[in-house]
């Protein structure tokens, strides 16, 4: 089965991504857009950082370094795995 990582700005962009991603196959379940009825329209205000699709027996890898200290959250994408596959990295200074 295939999975990605995500990591979004805060928990509030969890849902809104999760949800836009069903829709976005050709873009590797990243959206490019939310929802224009949601409070923000562009996807990219949500993610601070996304993987590539990893197929089943492939390695990717995300380099993230975030601006601040604090928790950030990540999720898998990849067809509604993001009401599950869920963590947090902490960042201390």
């Amino acid at each position: 089965m295939s999975h990605n990582v995500v990591v979004v700005k805060d928990e509030a962009d969890i849902q809104p991504v999760g949800i836009a991603a069903l829709s976005a196959m050709a873009s590797d379940f990243i959206p490019e857009t939310l929802n224009p009825t949601a409070y923000f329209s562009q996807e990219q205000d949500r993610i601070l950082a996304a993987s590539a699709l990893a197929y089943p027996g492939e390695t990717v890898f995300l380099e993230f370094t975030p601006d601040t200290s604090g928790v950030f959250p990540y999720i898998c994408t990849y067809s509604g795995h993001f009401t599950m596959m869920q963590g947090r990295i902490h960042v201390e200074e």
